[in-house]
């Protein structure tokens, strides 16, 4: 981003592509690529797929059978998959409930409705 809003400013004051790169010490090629550019450059991550993208059916009919993570593993190694465990895990986390995670629930009372008692002397 600095190289392109430097290489627009020498543009406007009149440097050529050569005089530009030159007193940038940059490639020529770099120059060229910026030059006409209307806004600086943005990074764009290419979506990746994952191994178990071709599965999804397979495995959302598994997790609604309620499956555990190494039966659908078993499974899957059976249709060709050739991933880890952990990555199975990791793709399942996303059909938890987050209600689930929670291992205690608070609830408040008035005073005097409760009362903690310690049996030790």
């Amino acid at each position: 981003m600095e190289e392109w809003h430097a290489i627009q400013v020498l543009k406007r004051q009149g440097h050529g592509k050569k005089a530009s790169a030159r007193q940038l010490g940059i490639s020529k090629n770099t120059v060229k690529r910026h030059w006409n550019r209307k806004s600086p450059p943005t990074y764009q991550r290419t979506a990746a797929e994952k191994k178990l993208d071709p599965f999804a059916p397979q495995i959302m009919e598994m997790v609604g059978k309620q499956f555990i993570g190494t039966r659908i593993f078993q499974e899957l190694t059976g249709l060709g998959y050739t991933g880890s465990l952990t990555s199975v895990y990791r793709y399942l986390r996303q059909f938890q409930d987050k209600a689930d995670d929670k291992t205690t629930i608070r609830f408040e009372t008035a005073p005097s409705q409760q009362m903690q008692y310690d049996w030790k002397e």
